[in-house]
C-alpha cells in the first residue's frame, strides 16, 4: 500500500510525467540482474522507459567525462561519483543505494571441495587450479577489492601468473561460466547467478580482507523528471529488498 501511495502522490503532483519519457542510465555490470528486476516493475507501474548501459564503473566514468548523454550513474564505488562531482558533472554527491560484497566461486565438485581462501591456497599449492579470474582492478571496483583480498591473504604473488582478467565483473563471471577458469573472485550478485545455474558454489569473503565498497548513485546534469523519479524509486523499500535478494547489503542509512 505504501508503494502504491508513493506513486499516486508523485504522479498527481508531476503532471509532466504523463508524457512517457526514457531515462538513460549508466550502471556497473554487477548490478545487471538486480536492476533488470527493478526496472521491469518500474516500467509496468509507471509506463516510463529505462535504458541502461552496463560497463565497469571506471569505463562509465570516462564515458561521462567525454560527454556521454547519461542522466543517472549507478557506480559500484563512490570514488567515481566524487571524481565526477569535482568536475561539476553531477547535481550533487548523490546517495548510497547499497553496499557491495565479494564472493569466491569454485566449480561444483563431487568430492565436496570448499569455496574458501584456505582451500584456494591448498589448490594453488597442489597446482589443481590452472586459471583464476577477477575483474580488472584498474577499472572495476570489485576487481580492486579482489586484488586487495588476495594481497591481504598473501595469495596475490602466487595467483598472479594464472590470472585471467575480465574487463569488468560480468566478463570475469563469464569466464567462470564457460569453464575458461577454475575459480574466481566476483561480486556476490553475480556469484549467486552462477550458483543458481549450478555452475559453481560460492562463499562470501570476509569483509576484513577488503575495504568497504559503497555503491553510490548520482543524478547527472540534465537529468529529466523520469530519471529523477527512478532515482527516488531505487531508495524505496521495494527496490532495496531486491538489491538484498541479489546479494547486496542494504543501504540502511542513506546519506
Amino acid at each position: 500500500m505504501k508503494r502504491i501511495f508513493f506513486f499516486t502522490f508523485f504522479l498527481l503532483f508531476n503532471s509532466s510525467l504523463a508524457i512517457a519519457g526514457e531515462a538513460r542510465i549508466a550502471a556497473a555490470t554487477s548490478l545487471t540482474f538486480a536492476l533488470e528486476e527493478i526496472v521491469d516493475q518500474f516500467q509496468k507501474e509507471t509506463g516510463h522507459k529505462i535504458k541502461i548501459s552496463y560497463a565497469s564503473s571506471g569505463t562509465l566514468t570516462r564515458q561521462i567525462e567525454q560527454g556521454a548523454p547519461f542522466e543517472l550513474f549507478l557506480s559500484a564505488d563512490e570514488s567515481y561519483i566524487e571524481r565526477l562531482n569535482q568536475q561539476k558533472l553531477t547535481r550533487n554527491r548523490g546517495q548510497i543505494y547499497a553496499y557491495g560484497q565479494l564472493a569466491i566461486v569454485v566449480p561444483n565438485d563431487p568430492k565436496g571441495s570448499k569455496a574458501d581462501l584456505s582451500s584456494l591456497k591448498k589448490s594453488l599449492e597442489e597446482k589443481s587450479i590452472k586459471h583464476f579470474s577477477i575483474p580488472n582492478p584498474e577499472l572495476a571496483p570489485y576487481g580492486r577489492i579482489a586484488k586487495q583480498t588476495l594481497e591481504r591473504a598473501e595469495l596475490w604473488n602466487t595467483i598472479y601468473p594464472i590470472l585471467i582478467i575480465g574487463e569488468n565483473a560480468s566478463q570475469a563471471a563469464m569466464f567462470m561460466s564457460t569453464g575458461s577458469v577454475d575459480a574466481a573472485l566476483l561480486p556476490h550478485s553475480l556469484a549467486i547467478v552462477l550458483q543458481k545455474k549450478n555452475i559453481g558454489h560460492l562463499q562470501l569473503v570476509s569483509q576484513n580482507l577488503y575495504d568497504p565498497l559503497n555503491h553510490r548513485m548520482v543524478l547527472l546534469n540534465g537529468a529529466g523528471e523520469t530519471t529523477e523519479f527512478f532515482y527516488n524509486y531505487l531508495l524505496q523499500p521495494f527496490a532495496q529488498n531486491i538489491f538484498i535478494s541479489h546479494g547486496f547489503a542494504s543501504a540502511k542509512t542513506l546519506d
